[in-house]
């Protein structure tokens, strides 16, 4: 059976061999698989790599990769949007608009003041 990865927009044959097998040490097999005859080959978005059958697969860093921020799937929400939504969410925290915690490590409100 042979297996195929589809190429993104922006991967070069080291995201390749990353996203498809969890490690860069399949770079020389993926290369050598689909008759690249230099080590930075241009690839271009929907590509299809054959990925051999022989080589290590590291599962673990595969579905690290298949994450956001890891990859790259321009279908996941702004990074900047997820910060922002975060810090907007500090200002409802009662924690926050109720008091603080003073030089001792002590919980000051309306109620315990420092004189």
């Amino acid at each position: 059976m042979i297996n195929y990865y589809t190429v993104r927009t922006g991967e070069t044959i080291r995201d390749v061999c990353l996203n498809a097998t969890g490690t860069i040490d399949n770079w020389e097999a993926i290369l050598t698989a689909n008759s690249f005859s230099e080590w930075v080959p241009t690839l271009t978005a929907g590509q299809k790599i054959i990925i051999p059958d022989d080589i290590e697969i590291q599962n673990n860093v595969l579905v690290v990769t298949t994450q956001y921020p890891a990859n790259n799937d321009p279908n996941i929400p702004n990074l900047n949007v997820l910060i922002s939504d975060l810090i907007s969410k500090f200002g409802e925290n009662w924690i926050l608009t109720t008091g603080f915690w003073d030089d001792t490590g002590s919980w000051m409100d309306a109620k315990n003041w420092i004189d």
